[in-house]
Parts: structure tokens; C-alpha cells; sequence
């Protein structure tokens, strides 16, 4: 780190740029990995240096000497140093964004695509995070020279990915770099399918020759953990069908088309065409008895019926063309093919392809001696792994990034062929670069947006199982729907969870020590103008509402925070909830989501992150972006807080609008909003289940014609 220094970070990057990966990987990679586990050890310094307030005050020499142990910390199979060191560089690219195209020039061409993978995602959180017009002009510019302008980007699915959304952020921000066709980065994108026809005793000599089998376990079959849980879900979606060739159309769509031109027209053909499925069907329910009975009687009967549905189907045969014979056969009986509607990838292939590749990168067994010493087994606690296993997640993102180029992709509900876009599908997404590790600190707690908090009241044991039934919270639901500010502004919930509750001190006592609890849920939910009255009708007749079906949506580790919603990751549709049995006119809108990412899929954030915010139709059609400083506030084109959110502090968390906003949203869409409640006061003496009480209360309100309308009931379990 010191700047004249003979031996500083320029003589470490010049040493690494002289090995190639497995060297550099049985010399550097190897250490950090261990290095990085010991207490105040040197790596993590400067990574915590780095994410903290004081490199803020760096000059640029040494901003860029810290850059460069950073970017070459990226090569670990550490998880947690490669994650954090990932964000150290985003907070570094925040400082200075010069430092990224230092670091551009020198490891653009590096040969470790895990390095290249995250230098692209820390430039890509930088670019989120700081959305400077500036930033996104000098990094598109610069993103698009290295990546796309000679049309042979890295063969890495995510780096693609990362560098496609630094240049599509610059132009939905009206920042694009002149010069720069954005369907030039889109797929395909050149790259040679694999090679499948692998045997797979040939991928285990290579196995023996690099003198270990850890990688050929692992990844070559269904018995190993990555080629059971990893390989297939990240690849089944791709179909065997070249991009070359028209879009596939599935068996359910030949088979209707088949009926509707061959069979359909004409009424002998339809007659001949059931009297063959009404014989099929005998058959195999007698082929089911014959199974399981030996009789000479059965035997003679599944003959008869054999013999039957052979005279059928040659009567049906009879009556076709020989074109339309060959329909009947691949597309109305799919002889010859399996039970899915679409013909996907070999997995199998693609097990050994990336088992092979994995060995082709260059792992042996004199490199990597004793490779995964220390490591866990385990699937879920794997922050450390063994080097052969990074170069098994390589090798999967490059045939993903092949198949990609050349295979139609099934996506979307319903599933349908399309050509690969983005990386948000099938847990393909392994950080969430657009949330730094300290982001929510400093956020306080807004108390006015969860008030009335719940606090429960003293309670003596011998009242414990009356106590559920002296409060009838439906009675308040009107006054709990409005919330005031500091500022004496007013707002409305659209989503809310507000909970108490109280164990046995000292040591647990019965099935699980909890002694009373009482919490409340409240939704709000948007129907077309006139819907309201019905559908609150339909609630009150049943007088059972699941907690889950008015909740917020959830996005579970599929597109970023902060790609809201400048990009097509964030899927989104208006009136597309109903309930079961419900009136076929009440469809509804939920109007907020809940973003979670997981801590497995990011260790820089332990607890993992969850952001609650307004769906995408719901913002665009309220003109709100999302603020770059807290990401819990929805801003207007003028910079006014429309939407906020408490997020969950103590089991209290809300998500609130302005008053005014959502009466302008009402009138200008014509629709109702409507509030759901849920609430329950439950008891459990001496902490058991057997003589719990409580109360259960359900609540819709809406209004017409300016006056407010409620529907309400409780239901109690006394003990």
C-alpha cells in the first residue's frame, strides 16, 4: 500500500499477470483462501478498509493500490472474502470512479473469469448505486469496448450479464455512450455450442490422469452434490432445439393442430379416432390387472383387447395419408419421445461437459495438492471451497453462456421458447451487487408509520384465558388505516404487520414456553370501480381468509433492488390475483412487493436483505422512482416522498402513501382500494397448546361514495 514501495500492489498485479490461473490459483489463491480465515488477517484489513468511511478520504494512488489486492482477492474460493471484497470495490468505484477504468486497462484480459465476473458486478453496483450520468457515459463507453466491439465477449454468463446492464442502465438514463448499439449485446452472441457425445469413462480418464477425482464425484453424475442440486436447474431450461432452426412448438400445441386439420373435418376419421382411445384406454387398464394377476382368464382378455386395439388403430391408419401418418405417430402419440411438452438439453451431457471443462482449466493434483483439506461437505455451509469446485462453477457459467448463444430458452408462465435474456431465472444470480454491507445502518426507526403499536397489558396467570376476548379489534380497523407524521401529513397503509408477544421467564416451561401473543395484518389490495361490495360479500360468507392471499408478492434472489425498474427483471402484472371460487369479476391488484436476497447467495450480508416497495405497474403508473439514497422511499419526478416503508424492527413493519397521491391514483385509474385485516389474541397457559385460547378477527373495509363500509366477524376458541 505504500506508494514507492518496490514490493506495493503494482509488483503483486505484475507477478499475477505472469501466471496463468491454476498457478496463480496453487500459489495466490490458495493462500488468501487461508489467510483470509485468520483473525486481523491482512486481506481483510484493507477489504474492511476499503468498505469503511475512511477510504473516502484516500488520494487516487492509494485508492488504486488497494484496488489492485482487491480485484486479484476476487480470484478466492472464500466466499465470504471474494463476496466482501466484491462490495470494497463497488465502495472504491463510489470514491473514485476512475479507479475501475484503471482497473479496466490492466485485467480486462485477465484468464480467471471469476476475477472478471466481479470486477463487472462491482462496476455494475457502482453504476446502480450512483446513477450519475457522468458514471454511466465513461463506463458504457468503456464496458462496451472491452465486452461487446469486436463481438467476442467473455464466454461467462453472468460477466455478460453485468456488462449488458451497466450499458442498459446508461441508455434508460438517456447516458449511453455515442456509438454504441445496444442489440449488439443482447444474445446470441457468437460462441460455439458444446460439444456433447461425451462417454463417460472418457471424462474419468482425464479424472485419473489429472490424478483426482473430486471434480469427476461431484459434477459427472446425478450422484454427485453438483450434478444433482447445481447443473440441472441452472441448464433444463434450455431445449435441444438450435436458435438456427424456427421456434420449437410444444407436443400439447402439435398434437391440438394435428386433431384440428387431420381429424376434426372429417366425421369417419373423428369415430375411428375414438374408437382407437376408447380401446387404448381398455388396454392398459387390463395391462394394470395383468400385473398383478397371472390368470389364464386375464391373459386371455389382455389378448382380446391387445387384438382390439391393434384393428383400431389400423381402421384409423386406413383412413390417412402417409404425411398425416407421421403426424399421428410424432405429434398426436409422440412416439418416440418423452412426456414433456418440449425437448430439453441432455443434462447428462452437460454434467460430463462441465466435469471435462473443469479439468481442461487446469487442475491437477501436483497444483492442488490435497484440495478441499478444510472444507466443508455440506452444500449449505460451503464458504470455503476447494479450487476444483470454482473451477466447476466456471465451467457452468461458460455452457450456460453456450447455450445461450445457440438453444432456445424455455421462460416465463406460461412457459414459452424465447432467446436468452437476462440472468434473474433458476438461482443463476450468486450476489446482489447493488446493496452494500452497511446499507440499512443509520436508517432509524420510524415509529408514527407502525402506530398503534401492539403492547400487551399485565396480565395475572388465573385471567390468562379471558384475556383474548376483552378487546374486539375490528372495531378500530377504520382509525388503524391512516397514519400521521411528524409533519401532520397524512398517509395510508398499504401493507402492515404489527406484533407482541410475551414467553415464560427463566427456564422454558411446557411444549414451548410461549405465554400470550396479539398481532394484526393489514392489506390493502385495488379492485376495478364497483367490485368492492361483492367481493367483500363473498369474504363474509365464507368467514375464512388466508393470511397469504392478499400478502405482498415476493422476489426471492431473482433481480436486483436496484434494477427497479429501469429493467425487464422485475415482472409485474396489474389484475392478475383471484381467490378460490371467487367471483370471476374481482380480480385484484396487490400493489406492494417484498424483496428479499438471501445471505447464502451473498455472504457480505449475513442476515441477508429485504426491501418492501410498490410493484412495477403500481410505480410506473405513479411516475415514482426509487431513491438512491434510501431505498425504503419512492420518490416523484419533483423529489417528494410518495411511498416509504418501515422495515421490520421489533415485529412491527409497514408500508405506507401519501394520502392525496393514492385519492389522485383512485380517480385517474378508476379502481377501489380495499383493506384486508387479520388479527389474532392467542393465550397458552403453562406454555402448552392443549389449553390455549384465542381469538381470531377479520375485517374488510372500503368505501363507496365517500362514506367508509365494513364487514367484520371474530372467532373465538375458548378452553
Amino acid at each position: 500500500m505504500t506508494i514507492d514501495h518496490p514490493f506495493n500492489a503494482l509488483r503483486l498485479h505484475e507477478r499475477m499477470k505472469q501466471w496463468q490461473m491454476p498457478e496463480r490459483d496453487s500459489h495466490w489463491t490458495r493462500w488468501i483462501n487461508w489467510a483470509s480465515r485468520e483473525e486481523l488477517n491482512q486481506v481483510e484489513r484493507i477489504v474492511s478498509w476499503a468498505l469503511s468511511k475512511h477510504s473516502r478520504t484516500a488520494d487516487l494512488k492509494h485508492l488504486e493500490l488497494a484496488s489492485l489486492v482487491l480485484v486479484w482477492s476476487l480470484s478466492s474460493s472464500h466466499q465470504t472474502l471474494r463476496d466482501r471484497a466484491t462490495k470494497a470495490l463497488t465502495t472504491l468505484f463510489l470514491v473514485n470512479s476512475n479507479i475501475f477504468i484503471f482497473l479496466l486497462e490492466k485485467l480486462y484480459d485477465c484468464d480467471d473469469p471469476y476475477v472478471v465476473e466481479r470486477l463487472y458486478a462491482a462496476a455494475f453496483g457502482a453504476c446502480c448505486i450512483d446513477q450519475s450520468s457522468e458514471r454511466l457515459n465513461v463506463y458504457s463507453h468503456e464496458v462496451f469496448a472491452k465486452v461487446f466491439a469486436d463481438k467476442q465477449p467473455p464466454v461467462a454468463l453472468l460477466t455478460r450479464d453485468y456488462a449488458l446492464g451497466i450499458i442498459e442502465l446508461a441508455n434508460s438514463k438517456c447516458a449511453l455512450s455515442e456509438g454504441i448499439n445496444l442489440e449488439d449485446c443482447y444474445h446470441p452472441l457468437g460462441s460455439e455450442p458444446p460439444t456433447f457425445g461425451l462417454i463417460e469413462d472418457e471424462v474419468e480418464k482425464i479424472a485419473e490422469e489429472r490424478g483426482g477425482r473430486k471434480i469427476f464425484s461431484s459434477a459427472s453424475s446425478e450422484w454427485g452434490d453438483y450434478g444433482k442440486y447445481s447443473i440441472p436447474g441452472r441448464v433444463r431450461n434450455f431445449l435441444s432445439t438450435p436458435l438456427g432452426s424456427p421456434k420449437p412448438v410444444s407436443k400439447k400445441e402439435l398434437k391440438r393442430v394435428f386433431l384440428e386439420e387431420v381429424i376434426q373435418p372429417y366425421t369417419e376419421r373423428v369415430e375411428a379416432l375414438e374408437a382407437f382411445e376408447k380401446a387404448s384406454s381398455s388396454n392398459y387398464s387390463q395391462a394394470m390387472f395383468y400385473v398383478q394377476s397371472e390368470s389364464d382368464t386375464a391373459k386371455k382378455e389382455a389378448t382380446v383387447l391387445e387384438e382390439a386395439t391393434v384393428i383400431a388403430r389400423t381402421r384409423l391408419e386406413s383412413l390417412l395419408s402417409e404425411d398425416e401418418l407421421k403426424r399421428l405417430s410424432s405429434d398426436y402419440l409422440r412416439e418416440g419421445s418423452g412426456y414433456e411438452d418440449f425437448d430439453s438439453v441432455d443434462i447428462q451431457q452437460c454434467r460430463l461437459w462441465i466435469t471435462k471443462r473443469a479439468y481442461e482449466l487446469g487442475w491437477n493434483s501436483e497444483l492442488f495438492p490435497r484440495d478441499g483439506y478444510g472444507t466443508s461437505n455440506s452444500r449449505h455451509e460451503n464458504d470455503l471451497e476447494r479450487i476444483g469446485k470454482k473451477y466447476q462453477r466456471i465451467a457452468l457459467d461458460e455452457i450456460q453462456a453456450r447455450l445461450a448463444d445457440n438453444y432456445w430458452l424455455l421462460d416465463g408462465w406460461p412457459e414459452e421458447p424465447c432467446i436468452y435474456r437476462y440472468s434473474h431465472h433458476d438461482f443463476r444470480r450468486n450476489i446482489e451487487p447493488t446493496i452494500l454491507p452497511l446499507e440499512k445502518q443509520g436508517h432509524h426507526f420510524e415509529k408514527w408509520m407502525v402506530e398503534p403499536i401492539i403492547e400487551l397489558p399485565k396480565v395475572a396467570e388465573e385471567n390468562l384465558k379471558q384475556w383474548p376476548f376483552e378487546e374486539d379489534p375490528t372495531l378500530t380497523i377504520i382509525e388503524k388505516l391512516s397514519r400521521i407524521d411528524e409533519n401532520k401529513k397524512a398517509w395510508s397503509v398499504l401493507y402492515e404487520f404489527n406484533c407482541s408477544s410475551e414467553k415464560y421467564q427463566g427456564r422454558r416451561i411446557g411444549m414451548h414456553g410461549m405465554r400470550y401473543e396479539e398481532f394484526r395484518f393489514l392489506y390493502c389490495i385495488f379492485l376495478k370501480k364497483g367490485s368492492a361490495r361483492k367481493l367483500a360479500e363473498f369474504l363474509k360468507e365464507n368467514e375464512s381468509i388466508d393470511v397469504d392471499s392478499f400478502k405482498p408478492r415476493e422476489f426471492t434472489d431473482g433481480p436486483y433492488l436496484r434494477e427497479a425498474y429501469w429493467r425487464n427483471t422485475w415482472e409485474s402484472e396489474k389484475f392478475s390475483d383471484s381467490l378460490w371460487n371467487g367471483p370471476e369479476e374481482c380480480t385484484f391488484a396487490i400493489p406492494t412487493v417484498n424483496y428479499y436476497w438471501e445471505s447464502h447467495l451473498d455472504k457480505s450480508l449475513p442476515d441477508g436483505f429485504s426491501n418492501y416497495m410498490p410493484q412495477k405497474w403500481f410505480a410506473d403508473e405513479l411516475e415514482l422512482s426509487l431513491s438512491q439514497n434510501e431505498p425504503s422511499k419512492w420518490l416523484n419526478k419533483h423529489g417528494d416522498v410518495v411511498i416509504q416503508a418501515q422495515e421490520p424492527f421489533e415485529h412491527q413493519t409497514a408500508v405506507v402513501i401519501d394520502d392525496e397521491a393514492l385519492h389522485d391514483y383512485v380517480s385517474k385509474f378508476d379502481i377501489e382500494p380495499m383493506w384486508v385485516m387479520i388479527a389474532e389474541r392467542n393465550t397458552w397457559p403453562n406454555g402448552n397448546n392443549d389449553e390455549s385460547c384465542w381469538r381470531r378477527s377479520e375485517s374488510i373495509v372500503w368505501r363507496e361514495r365517500g362514506a367508509w363500509q365494513k364487514v367484520a366477524w371474530n372467532k373465538d376458541t375458548k378452553r
